[in-house]
């Protein structure tokens, strides 16, 4: 059941005209007043023009945002359009639930795509088709706090390369006696990608085939273990709660995405600076390209559909890039928005956010299979039995692996 597949064709609703009311359902990932900012965007849209009026709907992180869209589309009321990451692509695309925008993009200036850093459209792009806008990307990224690394003796100028420099400077810290957590991290599917291409490796190779009990990614997990037992680090479920025990100075080191260093920016109250995950010894460091973008959903009315790419050209314009970019730590999608005089002035003032472009020759294509949602919580429900639990990582990830392959099958 759900909206007809043939969304071109359909008929238009509310021919009498008027203002058209559209639903848009919005999640926030990361930490910080995100929504507050993404309301206010949305209430300038509405007041911008007379024709359209958008109610967007916080629907709380990217999974719960695609279970109420798939729900609201089987029940026939589904929103207009959703801000989704790419991993939750080929679920929506199988299931006929958003639509092919390239024929809307294909209507504008043949400069649009060229505006965008071209690895942000793979995410979105299923060979000659485009089912999503890229709006907001990001990378895990380590943060520390340079005031810290004085007091524990370590070069504040000098982060941590290697999982050996990164262990020797959480021990450190711990030495030092501050009562605080010296290494905090979200220990997630994402997170661990990171790791284990930083050791040679990954966790998948294409779409139906995934690779979770890789030795790179085994001995990511054994070398979190590690620094856990030793009570040098410390796990969170939370990608906002690492964010605040770090502004707190709860802790001294922490891995999060790109995405929370406007959070960061706004409430740190002592020196700081980002750099890359770190790398294991004799490796070089690399981060899969994570955040998401604007779809499209699948109805009847071609009115409907034009509308919402109107409202989708709005949030993806350089001025809305360059706001969402400055207050959430995002990567900018379009190249223009570097142009603006907001985001040189800011660049000015916040030097480690204009570090995040460094990081852009380091990003690699995320781990997408064609199921996502689900290989994703095996693989997570795994993680945390290896790193809340502490049960052996290389028998939990094998058991996951087979389980998500079967599942691929």
């Amino acid at each position: 059941p759900g909206p007809s597949s043939q969304a071109q064709e359909g008929s238009d609703s509310n021919p009498a005209g008027g203002v058209r009311e559209l639903t848009y359902y919005f999640p926030t990932q990361t930490s910080g007043p995100l929504a507050v900012t993404m309301e206010e965007i949305v209430k300038n849209y509405n007041q911008s023009q007379d024709k359209i009026k958008i109610t967007p709907v916080f629907t709380g992180d990217y999974s719960a945002t695609i279970q109420k869209t798939l729900t609201s589309f089987a029940g026939g009321n589904p929103p207009h359009v959703i801000l989704t990451s790419g991993g939750n692509m080929p679920g929506l695309i199988n299931e006929n639930v958003v639509i092919d925008v390239k024929p809307y993009i294909d209507q504008e200036d043949d400069a649009l795509m060229d505006d965008y850093a071209e690895n942000f459209w793979s995410m979105f792009t299923y060979g000659d088709k485009i089912y999503g806008v890229p709006f907001q990307h990001s990378a895990p990224i380590m943060y520390y706090n340079k005031d810290i690394f004085k007091k524990a003796g370590l070069d504040p100028e000098a982060p941590p390369k290697t999982w050996s420099e990164l262990e020797s400077a959480a021990g450190k810290i711990a030495d030092a006696n501050l009562g605080i957590i010296p290494f905090e991290f979200m220990g997630d599917d994402w997170i661990v990608q990171a790791m284990a291409c930083s050791n040679g490796g990954d966790i998948f190779v294409d779409d139906k085939t995934v690779t979770l009990n890789s030795d790179a990614t085994v001995e990511a997990v054994e070398f979190w273990q590690n620094l856990i037992q030793k009570g040098i680090a410390v796990e969170n479920p939370s990608y906002g709660g690492v964010a605040e025990n770090f502004i707190a100075e709860s802790s001294a080191i922490m891995f999060n995405s790109t995405g929370s260093m406007g959070n960061v920016i706004s409430n740190a109250t002592f020196d700081w600076d980002v750099s890359n995950i770190p790398a294991n010894d004799g490796f070089e460091a690399h981060a899969p390209l994570g955040g998401g973008g604007f779809a499209i959903i699948n109805r009847d009315s071609k009115e409907e559909l034009a509308d919402s790419w109107e409202f989708v050209k709005y949030m993806t314009s350089p001025e809305i890039t360059a706001k969402w970019s400055i207050t959430s730590g995002y990567f900018a999608m379009r190249y223009s928005a570097y142009d603006l005089p907001e985001m040189k002035e800011f660049f000015q003032k916040n030097p480690q956010f204009a570090r995040t472009e460094d990081f852009l020759p380091i990003l690699v294509k995320p781990y997408i299979t064609k199921k996502q949602p689900e290989v994703a919580e095996i693989f997570n429900i795994a993680l945390d039995k290896a790193l809340i639990d502490n049960q052996n990582a290389k028998e939990v990830l094998e058991q996951a692996q087979t389980d998500a392959q079967a599942l691929l099958k």
